[in-house]
């Protein structure tokens, strides 16, 4: 992506900017989240559009197409605002003083993106329809409506949907939806600071932070104080922003990863900038440049001895999560996978009820969660009912043996289901 826009010396620097921060220090490396196949999307699309600019290639049509179907599937709402700036730009372009001719255009752009993305969605359109019924109802709205689900501050709140455990009726109206519901609509100012710090500290923080500041301080290369190749990078950037404010969520990194490409392209400007910049003779610029990737290489060592002189990296609580750095360890449910790994060496096939204490966080410590084909599974994870319900859902899976796994004891303990008294028992 970032050869479609600087020169290849100052790509492969940025590329090894990318890997040592996204690929070594940051939650994408070793999670489920999505950031990694978002940010690969605006890649493709950022990637893209200068080489259709100057080439008009089939292949880069496609690459572009591509980018934008990954997008569709991956980060729908947000890549549909960076969708629509880079379509902008696309357009004028197209109709601007220096347009191509219309059928180069038409015959090498427009029929083979357009073709690849209408596959795509048909694809895409397929699956929905084999989930929820319809091919224009996705499976986020079916959430959203079973568990009274709010996306926007100026949503109404709907009525109060049936809950059948108090630990989803708690997530759901507590901090998780309703809080930030709250939250949004009282304070969007803090919210939005709030969005900005959560996202520099991830992206920049502020050894990258310094590149772009140099954009702004440094005297121009040129006459003007912002290239036209800068200019649209703020433009996506500025476009793009909306998708993540508008929600009523403080998003986690991952929900601005289609801007992952052009961050490091404006943290590369930026680094280009001060290279030329000369103080009194002294080479300055120079030594900025040089000092970023020479501080990440230091930042890397000390990530990697920290763990040698006894003080782990994972963090205390689950909560630290929300923070992401330049050091973002994970916090791994071990417990479950220990408990699932000695399931699968007993023969037959199993049931775990999961008996939760009263406000346990599913958020962060969730342990029912299944394989699509749920009959065929070898262990299954329900949550805890009433005793009555518990046997009906052991007579329902009367060929499986059921255990009890408790979540919040120290240590975890998983052992055979016998069923409790009704008395003083507590629906979870």
């Amino acid at each position: 992506m970032l050869q479609g826009w600087i020169p290849r010396k100052w790509a492969v620097l940025g590329g090894f900017l990318a890997v040592i921060r996204l690929g070594i220090f940051s939650y994408w490396a070793n999670s489920y989240y999505g950031g990694t196949m978002a940010a690969i999307g605006g890649a493709l699309v950022l990637g893209a559009l200068p080489r259709i600019w100057r080439r008009r290639r089939v292949w880069n049509a496609v690459l572009m197409a591509a980018g934008f179907a990954i997008l569709a599937n991956t980060r729908p709402f947000e890549g549909l605002f960076f969708g629509v700036a880079v379509a902008v730009a696309l357009v004028a372009w197209m109709f601007g003083s220096k347009r191509p001719p219309a059928r180069i255009v038409t015959r090498r752009v427009l029929i083979p993106a357009g073709l690849l993305f209408a596959l795509a969605i048909s694809g895409t359109g397929y699956y929905f329809w084999r989930v929820t019924g319809s091919p224009f109802r996705i499976p986020y709205q079916v959430n959203m409506e079973t568990y009274g689900l709010l996306y926007f501050p100026w949503q109404q709140l709907p009525p109060q949907p049936a809950y059948h455990h108090a630990v989803m009726r708690d997530f759901y109206l507590g901090r998780h939806n309703y809080g930030q519901y709250e939250f949004a609509r009282s304070h969007p100012f803090e919210k939005f600071l709030l969005t900005l710090l959560l996202l520099w500290l991830f992206f920049l923080g502020p050894l990258l932070t310094l590149p772009l500041c140099c954009i702004l301080v440094l005297p121009p290369m040129s006459g003007k104080r912002i290239s036209r190749k800068t200019g649209f990078f703020l433009l996506v950037l500025a476009v793009s922003a909306a998708g993540l404010i508008l929600p009523i969520y403080v998003p986690f990194p991952h929900f601005a990863a289609p801007l992952t490409g052009m961050i490091y392209a404006l943290v590369m400007q930026g680094m280009r900038h001060a290279f030329v910049w000369d103080r009194k003779g002294r080479a300055s610029g120079q030594t900025i440049v040089l000092a970023v990737p020479i501080i990440c290489f230091v930042l890397l060592a000390a990530r990697l001895a920290i763990p040698a002189f006894g003080h782990p990296v994972n963090p205390a609580s689950p909560r630290f999560e929300f923070i992401s750095t330049w050091c973002s360890p994970r916090w791994i449910n071990t417990a479950r996978a220990g408990a699932l790994e000695r399931l699968k060496q007993h023969p037959g096939e199993h049931l775990v009820i999961v008996r939760y204490k009263p406000g346990h966080d599913i958020m962060f410590n969730e342990w029912v969660y299944n394989e699509a084909d749920i009959d065929n599974a070898k262990v299954m994870w329900a949550r805890e009912m009433s005793p009555a319900e518990n046997q009906k859902l052991i007579r329902y899976f009367h060929d499986r043996k059921a255990w009890l796994a408790e979540p919040d004891e120290d240590p975890p303990r998983l052992s055979p289901y016998s069923p409790p008294r009704e008395e003083g028992w507590l629906r979870q």
